[in-house]
C-alpha cells in the first residue's frame, strides 16, 4: 500500500463551521432535485435545498440546509403540507420544481444527533412567511427587518 503524505497546513485559515442552533427561520428555497435513493418505502423523494435568510442564530444566514421529502407514501404528507406553504393554491397535482425556486418560507430547524455522534440540523415544521410589517403579529423583529434586504416572491 502506498504512503500517502496530506498537507493540512491550510487548515487553520479556513473559517469554522458555524453551527445551526435550534429555532425559527426564514429560508429560500435555492435547489428541488430529484433524490437518487428511494426511500424505506421504495419511493422516489424530492431534495429540497434552502438559504438561510435570517432567524434564530444569525451567523448562519447564508448558509444551506437541506430537506429529503418522498414523493409517495405516508411520508409524502410532509411533501404537500411543504408545497401547500410554498404555493397556497397547490392543488395536488403534478408542478414543475422550477416553480417552486426563490419562494421563502419559514421552518422550524431542529439539531439532533446522528448515529455517527455529530450533530444534524433538521428543517421540520413550516410556516407561510410572513409579510413586511408583522412583528405586531409576533414575527421576531430581526427577521421582520430581514424582509426588507429581499424582494418578496
Amino acid at each position: 500500500m502506498p504512503i500517502v503524505k496530506p498537507d493540512f497546513s491550510s487548515l487553520d485559515k479556513q473559517k469554522p463551521n458555524v453551527a445551526w442552533t435550534p429555532g425559527r427561520y426564514v429560508l429560500r428555497v435555492v435547489d428541488v432535485s430529484e433524490s437518487e435513493k428511494l426511500d424505506k418505502n421504495g419511493c422516489n423523494a424530492l431534495v429540497f435545498k434552502f438559504e438561510a435568510i435570517a432567524g434564530t442564530n444569525t451567523s448562519v444566514v447564508g448558509k444551506k440546509i437541506s430537506k429529503w421529502v418522498s414523493l409517495g407514501g405516508s411520508g409524502s404528507r410532509y411533501l404537500f403540507r411543504l408545497l401547500k406553504t410554498l404555493k397556497p393554491d397547490y392543488d395536488g397535482g403534478a408542478f414543475n420544481t422550477q416553480d417552486l425556486l426563490g419562494k421563502v418560507i419559514e421552518a422550524d430547524v431542529i439539531v439532533s444527533g446522528g448515529r455517527d455522534g455529530k450533530d444534524y440540523p433538521s428543517v421540520e415544521r413550516v410556516f407561510e412567511h410572513l409579510k413586511p410589517g408583522s412583528v405586531a403579529n409576533g414575527m421576531p423583529k430581526a427577521i421582520a427587518d430581514a424582509f426588507d434586504d429581499f424582494d418578496m416572491v
